[in-house]
């Protein structure tokens, strides 16, 4: 695709919609000979990162620079008088246009909507009718135009090495691991890193354009997953990563236990026995004295290889309700499985 241009010094007017859509035009230098830029000349240039407008352009027109998208910076040269309705609007990465010349005379509606939340007009002192805000934008005077011109993409890198993913959540879900995070509006794109511990090893695992990302690679049962994201910005051609989040932990589903017997042995006790689970730290057991009674807690089975427990003391005649549930230790805190079916003994002996 068309990725420069070269107009010729006796180009006075650049035509309605003349470049418009040219996905691979990256970069725009309009001579000085160029007295107007008519709608839509730009529009949707979608890897334009930067607009150099010579010293004669007068009239910039409506959406002339609409949507570009990677647009990051633009220098106006010192004769724009005219700016029409919406010209750089849409321009979602543009952090500043910088003015050689007075300010405009006339100046549409929503000229830079939806820019950078950081866009500033910088304007070089001296020069007239600039007020501090002006039309709702905040500006920047400085003495040396070229200067802050050229040091904006040296702010915007160490911005974006800053930047870090914010309200990391994970979620388990029919096929995996589902994580969601806040959008970033300037991400490019997402790195996922997972671990096995917290501290551990994050290896990289996927990246994405969206803000959320199914893990389909993980253990079904009781194993548990560390995530970190990293956000991508994308300046002028070059990929910057941010710093790494928090890590936001989540465990796989443990499963219901299943009682394998519960039976009545001599002296007045029921013997437990349930299958093992994999990857679980114990197991928690509860007894109640009637069918629709409240359960409560008996025993905490420490170690995951233990799968049978005695309940002793119990009174001979009566009938005991049992339920088991597994848990694994995450982080010093206790995640919990489903409980068992209910199963109940009647003490014979």
């Amino acid at each position: 695709g068309l990725e420069t241009i070269t107009l010729g010094d006796s180009l006075t007017v650049i035509g309605s919609s003349a470049f418009e859509n040219c996905s691979s035009l990256k970069k725009i230098n309009v001579p000085n000979s160029v007295t107007t830029i008519n709608d839509y000349a730009f529009k949707n240039c979608s890897s334009l990162t930067e607009a150099n407008i010579g010293n004669s352009t007068t009239t910039i027109g409506y959406e002339a620079f609409a949507n570009c998208t990677t647009l990051s910076q633009v220098m106006l040269g010192n004769s724009v008088a005219t700016i029409e309705s919406a010209a750089f609007i849409g321009c979602s990465r543009l952090a500043g246009a910088y003015f050689r010349g007075n300010a405009p005379v006339s100046f549409g509606s929503n000229v830079f909507k939806n820019c950078k939340s950081t866009f500033r007009i910088y304007y070089t002192a001296g020069t007239l009718r600039w007020t501090s805000p002006w039309n709702g934008y905040q500006v920047v005077e400085t003495i040396d135009l070229d200067a802050a011109y050229a040091n904006q993409e040296k702010e915007e890198i160490e911005i974006a090495k800053a930047v870090t993913v914010k309200g990391l959540k994970a979620e388990n879900v029919y096929d995996g691991i589902s994580i969601y995070w806040t959008t970033n509006a300037n991400g490019e794109s997402y790195t996922i890193y997972r671990a096995t511990s917290k501290n551990g090893t994050y290896k990289e695992i996927a990246t994405t354009t969206n803000s959320n990302y199914t893990d389909t690679t993980v253990k079904k049962t009781a194993t548990t997953y560390y995530y970190k994201v990293c956000v991508t910005t994308k300046i002028n051609g070059t990929e910057y990563k941010g710093k790494m989040s928090s890590a936001i932990s989540i465990t796989t589903p443990i499963p219901a236990v299943t009682i394998s017997s519960a039976k009545n042995v001599k002296r007045k006790a029921v013997q437990l026995k349930w299958k093992k689970i994999s990857g679980v730290s114990g197991y928690e057991i509860y007894r109640a004295k009637s069918y629709t009674g409240k359960y409560k807690k008996i025993k905490t089975i420490k170690k995951a290889k233990t799968v049978s427990y005695k309940n002793t003391k119990l009174k001979k005649g009566s009938t005991y309700y049992y339920k088991i549930r597994a848990y694994k230790v995450v982080d010093g805190k206790k995640i919990y499985g489903y409980d068992s079916s209910q199963c109940y003994v009647v003490i014979r002996k």
